[in-house]
């Protein structure tokens, strides 16, 4: 993500999720993947990676900047997301 290729980011979070989706890194790669998302233009998806982590780290650093930006996309400028 950081190298401006959110597209092969998103192939490595998703294997970071499938060899331990119990991995003590699991928030911030649900937080990596909606910002990778929205870089994509994809809300819909940005907005599932953000709610996963809400959801399960909710009172946690994480989970309160998940709800955030789950806020943000709640009202998103007519640039963020792509046409549906």
């Amino acid at each position: 993500l950081q190298d401006g290729r959110p597209s092969s980011a998103l192939g490595e979070f998703n294997r970071v999720l499938k060899a331990q989706p119990a991995s003590n890194v699991l928030d911030k790669t649900l937080l990596a993947m909606g910002a990778s998302y929205l870089l994509l233009h994809d809300c819909d998806s940005a907005k599932l990676a953000y709610s996963s982590c809400e959801k399960r780290f909710g009172k946690d650093k994480s989970g309160q900047e998940a709800k955030k930006r789950l806020a943000i996309l709640a009202h998103p400028t007519p640039d963020m997301c792509a046409p549906q």
